[in-house]
């Protein structure tokens, strides 16, 4: 399963139930990257360039790509729509020095 999630967005994880006097252990192993929203962070106000496991270095390196297959598109059109843009964040910032 693949993520891309926003800093304050939910990741839910429901499981199935189980039966009557058990109990579940589980371990959520997460192999991602952040990407940090500064300024200074190659390409940090977007998604884009994805990382993935076999790149040189971030940003990408000469000669690295990700990988785009028909499956990709397809869930980039289909899952990776949203725009996030940092006017609430300004509008925030604005409104608070204003109060002041």
């Amino acid at each position: 399963m693949q993520v891309m999630k926003f800093h304050w967005n939910l990741l839910l994880l429901i499981l199935p139930g189980l039966p009557e006097n058990w109990r579940r252990d589980f371990l959520f192993y997460n192999d991602g990257w952040l990407k940090d929203g500064d300024l200074n962070t190659a390409h940090g106000q977007t998604v884009e360039p994805l990382p993935f496991h076999g790149m040189s270095a971030y940003p990408y390196g000469f000669g690295d790509a990700y990988p785009t297959d028909s499956d990709y598109i397809e869930y980039m059109n289909m899952y990776n729509t949203r725009t996030v843009t940092t006017d609430s964040f300004k509008d925030a910032i604005r409104n608070y020095s204003a109060s002041k």
